[in-house]
């Protein structure tokens, strides 16, 4: 019994069997007469392609024919070569088992379908994704190359498959691996790539893909109204000036952990703390948005007296802050006026 082993429905296998004459005349009309369907000639006909039996085998010689297996049905599949000839007295034949195993070819599928987002990043960050690659196919996938991507996109680490993924050349049948995608934009927009697999499915060449998307905003900025200076003008020693500051987040992700600081007497919050007695602004602030702060002058002694306001925020990457000064200058008036007579 001669056996193929595993072979994929829709491709072939051959083997090259060996005929010998082992009596001292010829073999004549000789003629193949067992094989069907998954099992033939290859090419069709006798000997088979690259075959060198000739119609007649000489005594005490051998020759070669070529059998194909082409499963067309998935399981065990049997048969018997049986090839008849003519020794100089009788019809004879010699007969050969052969078997193989009909399977379905490599399939390899890409977790994470139809889409894997990477969501909204921050330019400055480079999230990465692992990606399984399962084999749900009856043969071994061979000649694996994973490409497509292009930057924004790249595995980790630069080559594939990727710093950490498992991914080789093969995967065996049931097996899966991984490989590691890297997302850095570094400009602004929406992009999309492909991971492409191209792979030996035992029958033919095949590819599977999966498509990747990814969103790329700037860090949350917070830009402060009145621009770099604001004079609160002049303020009666014992009086007060309220003043209400804008503060819109001109960045694509949401401030938070919001916190004003730098004040020292006499300016302050309104009320003494952050967002100031009718502000609006708390420790969030999302993307195209505004709020107010209200920051009070409470003159104390007369001169100019300089200031800066300072909002401190996490903008996505990190802690930073944002500052505009403040001044006012020489008070109108003391405490008290005094009449003299």
């Amino acid at each position: 019994l001669y056996d193929y082993g595993i072979v994929a429905v829709g491709s072939s296998l051959d083997y090259t069997f060996t005929i010998s004459n082992s009596g001292e005349a010829r073999a004549v009309s000789i003629a193949e007469v067992g094989l069907a369907t998954h099992f033939g000639f290859k090419g069709g006909t006798y000997p088979g392609a690259g075959g060198n039996c000739p119609a007649e085998i000489l005594g005490n010689t051998s020759c070669t024919v070529v059998i194909s297996f082409s499963p067309q049905l998935l399981g065990l599949l049997t048969d018997t070569m049986n090839f008849t000839y003519f020794d100089g007295v009788n019809n004879q034949s010699a007969t050969r088992d052969v078997q193989g195993t009909g399977v379905m070819p490599a399939v390899l599928e890409i977790s994470d379908a139809p889409l894997y987002s990477f969501g909204t990043v921050i330019i400055g960050q480079a999230p990465t994704y692992t990606f399984t690659i399962s084999n749900t196919g009856g043969m071994a996938a061979t000649g694996m190359f994973i490409g497509g991507l292009a930057a924004p996109y790249s595995f980790l680490g630069g080559s594939y498959p990727g710093t950490g993924g498992t991914c080789g050349a093969s995967l065996g049948i049931a097996s899966n691996c991984t490989v590691v995608v890297q997302f850095t934009p570094t400009a602004v927009g929406t992009f999309s790539d492909t991971l492409n697999v191209v792979y030996n499915s035992g029958v033919s060449l095949a590819s599977t893909d999966r498509d990747v998307i990814g969103v790329a905003v700037l860090p949350a900025a917070i830009l402060i109204s009145d621009a770099a200076l604001y004079n609160y003008g002049t303020v009666a020693i014992g009086s007060n000036n309220d003043h209400t500051f804008t503060l819109t987040n001109t960045g694509g992700v949401t401030a938070s952990l919001l916190a004003g600081s730098g004040l020292a007497s006499p300016f302050d919050f309104k009320g003494f703390a952050y967002p100031g007695a009718g502000g609006t602004c708390t420790g969030n602030l999302l993307p195209g948005a505004s709020c107010d702060i209200v920051v009070t002058y409470s003159p104390l002694v007369l001169g100019l007296t300089v200031d800066t306001l300072v909002i401190d925020f996490n903008n996505g990457l990190g802690m930073v802050s944002v500052n505009g000064r403040r001044r006012c200058p020489i008070p109108a008036a003391s405490t008290k006026a005094f009449i003299f007579k």
